[in-house]
């Protein structure tokens, strides 16, 4: 925003609002300026920040003008000095002027500006205990965002990759009978996107591969053969995927992934997931995940989480932290029966779940 210095000194005839100061350190969110109680600043009063500038009026006229950054709240006093706090992604550097203003806040919660970060790197844990077998496991997904120019983004996304180890107890088991075997049940896939982000809207496409479940099939020859039964294990598959965001990256936004699967030829959707962003103040948000293999894979994940700002103000070097819990859980095998001429959907017969808890980390540069 620009604003000329001549309509601002018109404005600011009140000698209330003449009072200025420079910013003398950045504490991620909050700016710590050199004016306080002595100088006639309160808590709650707004401070706008702003740098001088030019504009071209045309044969060769040029103004100068004062360019607005941000406009904060002052949260805190001293005789000389003050606390004022931005929202998230504002970026106003230590040096840079501060006057009193009766102007409206800048930060939004909605909708604030991007990131200046080039790089994004977020992994996340989640662990699972088994319901109706003992046992338990781990799934790790990972995301790496590189900006690329003004809209640009490309990205490497590991979805929920890992192993569940589990045993089925046999109910009719009695005296010295040996234990059921122990099983386990595993996913992985990973893919890379390339996507042209504009801010309140984000989409693009990738390939990757991803990992079957165990497959069994059931293949009747002929109506009147018998069924052989075949066991193909896990299989990699060639893997297309799309990722979509409506809204501001660290505003009120949803983003939808999904991914098909080339495997035994035919194509499956292999995934679907939502991801619900509600900010609650600029330095928390609530996020709520639901998400989903089909077939061959398999993988179920419904969580909540509440991400939180820990250090930096969203911009480069900030440090997000996303504890969530939830309910997980992946297929041990999918069950399929093929005859010459038809070849229908997998079915998942077998779902080892349970409650998850976890961790995300997410930093960027």
């Amino acid at each position: 925003m620009l604003v000329a210095s001549g309509a601002r000194a018109q404005t600011n005839t009140d000698d209330a609002l003449t009072l200025e100061g420079r910013v003398i350190a950045v504490e991620g969110q909050i700016l710590v300026i050199d004016v306080g109680r002595d100088d006639g600043l309160s808590v709650d009063e707004r401070i706008a920040f702003s740098k001088p500038g030019t504009i071209d009026l045309g044969t060769g006229e040029v103004a100068r003008m004062e360019r607005l950054l941000a406009i904060g709240d002052v949260r805190a006093v001293s005789s000389h000095r003050a606390r004022v706090r931005l929202g998230t992604n504002e970026r106003v550097a230590v040096g840079t002027r501060a006057r009193r203003t009766e102007g409206s806040l800048t930060r939004s919660l909605v909708a604030p500006p991007a990131s200046d970060a080039r790089t994004e790197i977020s992994v996340g844990i989640r662990l699972l205990g088994t319901v109706g077998a003992s046992g338990g496991g781990a799934l790790v997904n990972a995301r790496i965002d590189r900006r690329l120019g003004s809209h640009g983004l490309l990205r490497f996304r590991m979805d929920p990759t890992g192993i569940v180890g589990y045993r089925r107890e046999d109910p009719d088991r009695s005296g010295p009978a040996p234990r059921p075997p122990a099983s386990s049940a595993a996913t992985a896939s990973g893919v890379v996107l390339l996507a042209y982000d504009t801010g309140p809207i984000a989409m693009g496409a990738g390939i990757g591969v991803t990992m079957t479940t165990r497959l069994d099939e059931s293949y009747v020859p002929c109506a009147t053969c018998s069924v052989e039964v075949r066991h193909h294990g896990f299989e990699p598959g060639l893997t297309f995927a799309t990722m979509a965001r409506f809204g501001v990256r660290d505003g009120l936004s949803m983003e939808v992934d999904t991914a098909f699967v080339a495997v035994r030829s035919r194509i499956e959707m292999s995934r679907l997931a939502v991801r619900l962003t509600v900010p609650v103040t600029p330095a928390l948000a609530f996020i709520g995940t639901g998400s989903g293999g089909f077939g061959v894979v398999g993988t179920r994940i419904i969580d909540i989480g509440a991400r939180m700002l820990v250090h930096g103000n969203g911009n480069a070097h900030s440090l997000f932290l996303t504890p969530h819990v939830g309910y997980a859980a992946v297929s041990e095998r999918a069950d399929l029966t093929t005859t010459p001429t038809t070849q229908p959907r997998p079915e998942t017969s077998v779902l080892v779940h349970g409650l998850s808890m976890g961790l995300t980390v997410e930093s960027r540069f």
